[in-house]
């Protein structure tokens, strides 16, 4: 160890440091000063990786998904605007995946909504549990929801036919 230090010690330069404090009759070991240099730095990155992790966390902790029966309201955290609303007829695909260790031992994934004709071209919900559930559960949803789109579509067109008939 005390090779180490040495050799941190010369090539580092040290000395740099020590000099100053030398003229003013402040005796510094090397030897000391290196873990506690060592330790400060692993202390920074911690609450540095700390800090991360927690703004991180405080982003996700606002976003909230409401599946209702004919659209989807997403409202982000912190976020200036209003909730989003997307119709169904938006929907085009649905897609999950479960990448990862993390989430193949715990069963969530994240679930990818992509969209047409609005400004984003997807969504995607972060670290639901159990995703392919979740996929096929909105999949029934809004094949549910284009037939009875389409159901409301033929009655009007068969009410529209009797009403432009001339007896």
């Amino acid at each position: 160890i005390g090779g180490g230090v040495l050799m941190i010690h010369y090539t580092a330069g040290l000395d740099v440091f020590i000099t100053p404090l030398e003229a003013f009759n402040i005796d510094v070991n090397p030897v000391e000063i290196i873990p506690v240099v060592v330790g400060g730095a692993a202390a920074a990155i911690i609450i540095v990786i700390v800090l991360i992790i927690a703004i991180t966390y405080l982003g996700k902790a606002g976003e909230r998904f409401e599946f209702r029966q004919a659209d989807l309201v997403a409202k982000k955290g912190g976020s200036i605007g209003g909730p989003q609303i997307i119709s169904y007829q938006n929907v085009t695909r649905i897609s999950c995946q479960k990448d990862g260790v993390f989430n193949t031992v715990f069963n969530c994934g994240d679930i990818i909504l992509e969209l047409t004709g609005l400004d984003k071209s997807s969504i995607m919900i972060e670290c639901a549990d159990s995703p392919e559930r979740y996929v096929q559960a909105l999949q029934r949803l809004i094949h549910r929801t284009q037939a009875v789109q389409q159901a409301r579509f033929s009655e009007q067109q068969k009410i529209g036919l009797i009403l432009d008939r001339k007896y």
